[in-house]
């Protein structure tokens, strides 16, 4: 049978870590919470069940990867308000309404 992780990821956060037996270092816990949630993430997105043009996909992967307007713009070789034009249609798309929120949807 195969793990559902969101799952495991609400019993965690129901409260199971405080039946754990063996000591467990709360930062590992969390980073392996989020390499999880990123695999769920990954598996979930599909861009075409969202309509993004292409155009979109790459500024919402740039966004993703981390960087910021200017450099998106840059590397597009568009203007910078045109990346704000993308990234909120993206946004409104994908129902988002901050950056960290859409990194958690996408997860690349």
């Amino acid at each position: 049978m195969p793990i559902n992780f969101k799952e495991v990821i609400q019993l965690f956060r129901e409260g199971l870590s405080d039946y754990l037996i063996e000591p467990i270092n709360a930062s590992e816990l969390i980073a392996a919470t989020q390499r999880i949630e990123r695999q769920q993430s990954e598996i979930a997105f599909n861009p075409s069940k969202f309509n993004l043009t292409n155009r979109e996909l790459e500024v919402c992967k740039l966004l993703v990867a981390g960087f910021n307007g200017k450099q998106a713009a840059e590397y597009l070789h568009i203007t910078p308000a045109t990346i704000k034009v993308h990234k909120s249609r993206v946004m409104r798309k994908l129902g988002v309404k901050t950056l960290p929120d859409l990194v958690r949807v996408v997860g690349y």
